[in-house]
């Protein structure tokens, strides 16, 4: 499961829309509070599908994202609402995972190695990214990663991609 990154979106229940400003969103039923756009649980399908067909970067060979929900889904309440911005932001994880899995594997070959590097170093321009502080983030790992002696790219893997293989196709 993936446990950090940029899936850090909101998860809010029933009583989110008091006080705030409320209105219907886009022709897809999505809910716009306050500037941001959220789904309904019953919503989330068409949405990751809409989030994974937007994203443009490249999956390692043999590897692309599943077309069904990942599992973060599983045990979340299906009364609440779900920030839009998540969706991108768990394709963005699963993405990076899959090349931080290259990046970190004794197997890889020296080419494998290089499009890996070259891959992991356009993380930081994607659009989910645009609002996240990635100097400070990257800073963090750097640091965590030089206490237990191993490289960034390990223990960002280590840390963020626990079962990322089971949300892909």
């Amino acid at each position: 499961m993936l446990m950090g990154g940029v899936a850090v979106g909101i998860v809010a229940s029933g009583a989110i829309g008091i006080g705030l400003a409320q209105t219907a969103g886009a022709s897809d039923g999505s809910i716009e509070i306050d500037g941001s756009t959220f789904h309904t649980y019953t919503q989330l399908e068409s949405a990751w599908a809409a989030s994974v067909g937007e994203f443009n970067e490249n999956f390692p060979e043999g590897e692309a994202v599943s077309d069904e929900l990942p599992r973060f889904f599983d045990d979340v309440d299906k009364e609440g609402l779900f920030e839009a911005s998540l969706l991108d932001s768990l394709v963005a994880d699963l993405w990076q995972c899959s090349w931080l899995d290259v990046a970190t594997s004794a197997a890889a070959s020296p080419a494998e190695l290089r499009e890996a590097t070259q891959q992991l170093e356009l993380w930081e321009e994607l659009p989910v990214l645009e609002s996240f502080d990635v100097e400070s983030y990257q800073a963090s790992i750097e640091d965590a990663a030089e206490a237990q002696n191993i490289t960034p790219e390990e223990y960002e893997f280590k840390t963020l991609c626990v079962g990322y293989e089971e949300d892909l196709a």
